[in-house]
């Protein structure tokens, strides 16, 4: 399926995915569903320890992986903005997001979007 054509759009719902306790093994926060395109606003995330831990965030597109954050280090007690309303992105259909911890059980990613179709 094609990528709709975002002039001509029929909907446009605002939506958020929330994962608490991210896992040191790579989690799917949301992924495009067909002749849709979804336009991440912004993706925070806070961490509920008081040591560093480090946050990786990536897109996935036709299997190829791109980072949006690499190990980056949440300080403790704190939150970082890894997209912020001022730079979006885009993904196309089948494309996913996907986040993963340092340690377990520590971090918390909320992801907001809109979902064009």
């Amino acid at each position: 399926m094609a990528t709709p054509n975002i002039v001509n759009v029929t909907t446009i719902n605002g939506t958020s995915v929330q994962q608490p306790n991210v896992s040191t093994s790579a989690q799917t926060l949301v992924t495009c569903a067909s002749n849709h395109v979804y336009k991440i606003n912004t993706i925070y995330v806070a961490n509920r320890t008081a040591g560093n831990i480090s946050i990786t965030c990536q897109v996935i597109r036709s299997s190829s992986t791109t980072y949006l954050a690499y190990q980056m280090v949440v300080p403790g007690n704190s939150s970082l903005v890894i997209i912020g309303k001022d730079s979006p992105i885009y993904l196309n259909e089948a494309d996913y997001v996907q986040v993963l911890a340092s340690a377990a059980n520590s971090l918390d990613v909320i992801l907001s979007y809109d979902d064009i179709s």
